[in-house]
């Protein structure tokens, strides 16, 4: 019988101890966080076969309050994410002497994506593009990237029209992917590459400098196969938001799969806050951290008189036992909670009847000398 006891003690450290697995392995949604946000956008997640760090633009709108949540919708657990912040080129557009139709796969800085160039039967495999930004550019660097298990073009020739043709790179052999050469201002550039294999670019484009001033903000976080993501932005309150550990989602080494921010929606679950729970809202309330059912604001300058410090000896008037005057140590002698320095009135009795002491004095001596005298006559 002692048994029964002692298994039954094991099985209740067991289910205690999976239970803590359970609820560690990733950190779990608190639906009143969710409640903070107004907005939501549903992410959309493609062709991953591994953990991807994902990257997204960060919606303009909210650039000026970068307190966001990722959840991930499957497992109800927010994610860890960065913002990283970028220089933003000047656009441009690109076109070959093939016209493929896919040739915008080029700079939509979409790693997954490419342009295909196969082989020509008993022809020229050479191909040019017409590079053309909005605006002329200063570069020195040329750069591209390619499908996974593609191989070098053989050799490059980049030219820069400016409007008239100069050769910067003649027919050099392709070693890498970065190509360099003296710098020059032109807004058409001209490439054209010579191959042996089928070709396919995922991305192309010059590196513009000096750098401009000019940044954009993206977010990034890891992604896993199979799971969907929502962005939830433009909380009312502060929220703190307890997330997983956070892999480097800053190396720039792996492959990053760039996708486009949706169109924004209103979330549900939102709940507009009321901090301080005296039942007006915050975007009404002219003191929402401290209760001030009255709202009043003597002064109209929409900051509720309870949240301002009039006498500016940093307590504020709700607290300051004497708000027209500077009383930091808020001395109260006569414990009535009105400070000393803008009390007129004397609460404690011994102060107002000045006498009373005296008084009390004398009575204490007569009833002595009373008792005195008492026991005086018994003797």
């Amino acid at each position: 019988m002692k048994k029964i006891p002692r298994i039954i003690t094991i099985l209740a450290v067991l289910l205690v101890f999976t239970i803590l697995v359970k609820h560690t392995t990733y950190a779990q949604t608190d639906t009143s966080v969710l409640e903070s946000f107004k907005y939501k956008y549903d992410l959309y997640v493609n062709n991953i076969s591994v953990p991807t760090i994902v990257e997204l633009k960060m919606p303009e709108e909210i650039k000026n309050n970068k307190n966001i949540a990722i959840l991930e919708n499957n497992t109800k657990s927010f994610q860890p994410y960065t913002i990283l912040a970028k220089q933003v080129n000047t656009p441009y557009t690109i076109v070959s002497n093939l016209g493929q139709p896919d040739e915008t796969f080029m700079y939509d800085s979409n790693i997954t994506t490419y342009a295909e160039y196969n082989l020509i039967t008993g022809g020229s495999n050479e191909i040019t593009w017409t590079i053309t930004y909005d605006k002329p550019i200063s570069t020195n660097t040329f750069n591209f990237s390619m499908d996974k298990f593609v191989q070098y073009p053989t050799n490059i020739t980049i030219e820069a029209s400016s409007p008239q043709r100069k050769v910067l790179v003649d027919n050099a052999e392709v070693k890498n992917v970065r190509m360099s050469f003296p710098q020059t201002t032109a807004q058409t550039w001209l490439v054209t590459m010579k191959y042996t294999q089928p070709l396919r670019i995922t991305e192309m484009g010059f590196e513009e400098f000096p750098v401009n001033n000019i940044q954009q903000n993206y977010i990034r976080f890891l992604a896993r196969v199979g799971m969907t993501y929502a962005l939830y932005t433009e909380p009312d309150k502060s929220v703190y938001i307890n997330t997983g550990e956070s892999g480097n989602l800053n190396n720039s080494n792996d492959a990053i799969q760039n996708i486009l921010l949706p169109a924004k929606k209103l979330n549900t679950l939102y709940k507009p806050a009321d901090i301080d729970k005296d039942g007006i809202l915050d975007s009404l309330d002219n003191c929402p951290n401290i209760v001030n059912t009255d709202q009043k604001d003597i002064n109209k300058n929409n900051i509720g008189d309870a949240c301002e410090d009039f006498d500016h000896d940093g307590i504020l008037n709700i607290k300051d036992n004497c708000p027209e005057y500077p009383n930091s140590m808020q001395q109260d002698k006569d414990g009535d909670g009105i400070g000393d320095h803008c009390d007129g009135k004397e609460s404690r009795l011994t102060e107002q009847l000045f006498f009373l002491p005296w008084l009390g004095i004398g009575i204490g001596f007569a009833v002595v000398l009373l008792l005195f005298k008492t026991t005086q006559s018994k003797s």
